[in-house]
């Protein structure tokens, strides 16, 4: 889908005027009588281009608190998002040492960029980011920077002199929406002296003659742009044209609706008014219709905070859609590479080690997994990112308190339901022992090493990345996580595990939509592993 033409300036589709929210500096500045006053602001450049293509700029203050709830409360009310350029980000937001030539870190805005960034993509509210917010938007979807081009490119083109802008031709990569926009190449107003690297869930749009990247675009998005140049310092517009018609036309699906009791008004998403309407932001919402009196067939919309909330409604904007093929190609994959790889091992194994050897058939089916479901990505560009090892929503840390708690409620709940069952929980103690006792260090070690990490990799790749993320497209969270949960226990085969794993695989599933990342639950995954391996040594060095 190629980007929407321009609207006529000072309007946007609808007649309304989008409101388009400009994040800010917040520094000392000298004033007749306040010298030094800390003072928010946005460069006058940026205010005109918005308004020239029709929006209303709305400042937006930096905060260090600002959590990614209250981002995305802040932009529920807003329909598109400009990050503006500026200082530095701190290295430590892409896990770097600062280098000599970067400036000082300012962790209000960095820390307000990212939230709003993040609450704007899992929005997907149009979003156009220039110069720093390029950068911003890389390292919030799990990118890096390098901290001074001159140490790689040998020149100082990006950023001549200070306090003014160098030129530079930039080449718009072919085929995508930047370039169905702007043509094949440009000539561009800049001052940088960093760089993006790495941009997961972005594709590359443009580069320098120097391979500098310079801009990068979400194909996915309906408008989700960062530049490294300064649109808003020349003379074309069509890039602020595209953002306020993306914002305007995002408008016109939303609707006024009455605040929840006691609540702040806000936007809700869902079909706009009839008539096609939208308010103006200075009017307020119009009377809650009683009870039983709205239109036939019509449901009461989300308000407040609640209009931006429940991420898991839609999938992760930061990552590729899943589409069914893939799902089929994936398990197929590892299950070939499962027997490809583990028949080999097993047979070496018992040739090398007898009866105990065969360990090394569950190492070979492990490595077999992994390899077959990275194949299947690889063949769509996928890396880790795409995979769905990204920058987690929330911290990490709380898996400290949730991973002891998930794991004694899954052997809890086994214990009770296996006893009322009459299941067994020496399903296959005398096999893991006889490999344990007779394999030796040499089928040990490989053995844990692919129990603990490699086999957790591959079936968080396959079932929730792949088919969680699959059928969550397709259905609501809760059957989702359910039906991802039952096919992944049922593949354990054995009923005390096909139990535990019921039980286990539900607070996988719940991870990886609460942490909108598939690294928690790869390490309630292996941590849970490991416990199990080490048990069985323990319970072999006891005698038991």
């Amino acid at each position: 889908m190629s980007l929407p033409a321009a609207p006529p300036a000072g309007e946007a589709a609808d007649g309304s005027r989008p409101l388009i929210g400009l994040t800010s500096y917040d520094e000392p500045v000298d004033r007749p009588l306040w010298p030094g006053q800390r003072c928010v602001f946005v460069p006058q450049d940026y205010v005109a281009a918005i308004e020239a293509a029709g929006g209303v700029p709305v400042l937006l203050a930096p905060n260090v608190e600002l959590t990614e709830q209250a981002a995305r409360h802040l932009l529920s009310r807003l329909d598109g998002l400009l990050v503006t350029g500026g200082a530095d980000l701190d290295p430590a937001t892409y896990g770097q040492a600062a280098h000599a030539a970067t400036g000082p870190p300012h962790p209000g805005r960095d820390h307000a960029d990212l939230m709003l960034v993040r609450a704007a993509r899992w929005m997907r509210l149009p979003l156009l980011g220039v110069c720093r917010g390029l950068q911003v938007m890389a390292v919030e979807a799990g990118g890096a920077l390098e901290q001074h081009l001159p140490d790689r490119v040998g020149h100082e083109r990006h950023c001549p002199t200070p306090g003014a802008f160098g030129r530079e031709q930039v080449d718009l990569v072919p085929g995508t929406r930047l370039a169905d926009l702007l043509g094949p190449r440009l000539d561009v107003e800049c001052h940088h002296h960093q760089a993006v690297t790495e941009h997961p869930g972005y594709d590359l749009a443009a580069r320098a003659a120097d391979g500098t990247i310079e801009a990068v675009e979400d194909p996915r998005a309906r408008f989700a742009v960062g530049v490294q140049w300064h649109p808003e310092a020349g003379t074309d517009p069509r890039l602020f044209r595209a953002l306020v018609v993306a914002a305007a036309e995002r408008a016109q699906r939303r609707d006024w609706a009455p605040p929840a009791a006691g609540g702040p008004l806000a936007p809700p998403h869902g079909p706009g008014a009839a008539g096609g309407a939208r308010q103006s932001a200075l009017t307020p919402p119009p009377p809650p219709a009683p009870a039983g009196l709205l239109p036939a067939g019509a449901a009461p919309s989300r308000t407040g905070s609640d209009a931006a909330v429940a991420p898991w409604e839609e999938p992760d904007p930061r990552l590729p859609p899943v589409p069914g093929r893939l799902v089929a190609l994936g398990m197929l994959a590892a299950l070939l590479g499962a027997v490809a790889f583990g028949a080999p091992a097993g047979f070496l194994g018992y040739f090398l080690a007898g009866p105990a050897g065969l360990a090394w058939l569950l190492v070979g089916a492990g490595v077999g997994m992994f390899v077959g479901a990275w194949f299947v990505g690889r063949r769509r560009g996928w890396g880790l990112a795409q995979w769905g090892f990204v920058r987690a929503r929330r911290s990490l840390w709380g898996l400290t308190w949730q991973l002891p708690l998930m794991m004694l409620s899954s052997l809890l709940l086994t214990a009770v339901f296996g006893t009322l069952l009459g299941l067994s929980p020496q399903e296959s103690d005398d096999v893991t022992q006889e490999v344990l006792a007779v394999g030796g260090p040499a089928l040990v070690l490989p053995t844990v090493l692919a129990v603990a990490v490699v086999v957790p990799f591959a079936e968080e790749m396959l079932f929730r990345r792949l088919l969680l993320d699959w059928l969550r497209s397709r259905m609501p969270v809760l059957a989702a996580g359910a039906l991802a949960t039952v096919v992944f226990a049922a593949v354990h085969v054995a009923p005390q595990a096909v139990l535990y794993i019921l039980f286990l695989g539900a607070w996988l599933a719940f991870l990886r939509v609460h942490y909108a990342s598939l690294w928690a639950p790869l390490i309630l995954h292996a941590v849970n592993n490991a416990m199990v391996a080490g048990v069985a040594l323990w319970a072999l060095t006891a005698g038991l």
